[in-house]
């Protein structure tokens, strides 16, 4: 009997240890990957994690005062670029030695790409450069504020995945506690091995299951077919590109060159970019508007339609109709205004990327709400077995024998 509480006392134990010792070797992995190898001060050793919001204030704050971006990032990541050029993967390697402990290499990846975009939408459009990295500066708090939320909402259920999976290893350490031997029932009878055997696999089934849920909900949010994770920055870099003054054609034409491909890595085909070139040029080459937006939106899928489809009249039944609900279309909409009219286009900027913001979070909050009652199909159906023929079957027939 003591054996067998010993045994279980160290299947509980690990089973709760678990969890954390996967999550600090993660941590240490991920600091080990950004650490510098030669460990000296001049390839960033020894640098505070300060995160990546404050590189990107402390960048905007140089350039401010009169130092250049690159200058900037030099000081930051404690060593020097081969050339001024800012690059994408110039800018991540600083992110990766500044970020903290609850911020990943995704983030950075996707910060210092937003980053280098700026530094070009600078440079194609010859503004400031501050204007543009603010941009970014708000669009990676929007970003953080969906990530926490998200990690929070994440919480809940993954507690609660926790529990199951160690109820069955408690259950049998309870039922040594009070003297009725499960263990022995489970290993050295042929019904108990069998008990196990079922269990195990509903175990393991429940398992995969809830998994497939969390994967699932770990997309919540994220980028959407159609590009959807441009939307956020390529709405604010369009405030801050028609901010200076600059013509629409030429911003949408400038803010997708800039979030296109720079130098240092190769151009995807199609996305919010593609669609953001497309509009700038048709208009600039004396499209119509409705027939720029048209050819943006096939372009953001991949496909760039014949002019003479783009010049139809539209149609109610949506044939060359720009599909309303993308990301490119709402950036259609928030400059219609202004196109035909005149008017300031800032505002209806300002509120596409409130609303977006508010879309992406209210996204997230639905996500949580479903994988909460989702989880109780595995709960009832692999769970709720597994503990029922490890942990109660045995307890009882133990107490009967």
């Amino acid at each position: 009997m003591r054996a067998g509480i010993i045994i279980t006392g160290l299947a509980v134990a690990a089973a709760a240890a678990a969890p954390t010792v996967l999550t600090v070797a993660e941590r240490v992995t991920r600091r080990a990957a950004v650490r510098p190898r030669d460990g000296g001060r001049a390839n960033g050793a020894g640098l505070p994690r300060t995160g990546i919001d404050a590189v990107i204030s402390a960048v905007i704050a140089r350039a401010k005062g009169g130092g250049t971006v690159a200058e900037s990032f030099q000081e930051q990541g404690g060593e020097r670029f081969a050339s001024t050029q800012v690059t994408t993967a110039r800018v991540s390697t600083v992110l990766r030695r500044r970020m903290t402990d609850d911020e990943t290499d995704s983030d950075a990846e996707r910060t210092a790409r937003h980053l280098a975009a700026a530094c070009r939408l600078s440079e194609g459009l010859g503004c400031e450069v501050t204007g543009c990295l603010e941009a970014v500066a708000d669009d990676y708090r929007r970003h953080r504020r969906a990530v926490d939320l998200k990690r929070r909402s994440f919480a809940m259920p993954k507690a609660t995945i926790r529990l199951l999976s160690a109820l069955p290893v408690v259950t049998v350490m309870l039922g040594e506690l009070m003297g009725a031997r499960p263990v022995a029932f489970l290993l050295g009878t042929p019904q108990g091995i069998l008990c196990l055997a079922a269990g195990g696999l509903w175990y393991a089934v429940g398992m995969a299951w809830t998994r497939r849920l969390l994967a699932g909900f770990d997309d919540a949010g994220g980028d959407g077919a159609d590009g959807d994770d441009d939307a956020s920055i390529a709405l604010a870099m369009l405030r801050a590109a028609l901010g200076t003054g600059a013509p629409i054609p030429r911003a949408l034409d400038a803010v997708g060159e800039a979030l296109g491909a720079g130098a240092d890595e190769p151009s995807p085909p199609g996305g919010i970019p593609a669609g953001l070139r497309m509009a700038g040029r048709a208009l600039s080459r004396g499209a119509t508007w409705h027939e720029a937006w048209v050819m943006a939106e096939s372009s953001c899928a991949g496909t760039v339609p014949a002019r003479a489809r783009a010049r139809e009249p539209p149609r109610r039944d949506g044939g060359t109709e720009p599909a309303r609900g993308t990301a490119i279309a709402l950036i259609g909409e928030c400059l219609a205004e202004a196109w035909r009219h005149g008017a300031s286009p800032t505002g209806r900027l300002e509120l596409a990327i409130d609303r977006h913001d508010r879309d992406a979070l209210a996204a997230i909050e639905q996500a949580a709400a479903r994988l909460s009652v989702r989880l109780l199909a595995p709960t009832g159906l692999c769970f709720l077995p597994s503990f029922i023929l490890i942990g109660v079957v045995p307890a009882i027939v133990s107490f009967i024998m």
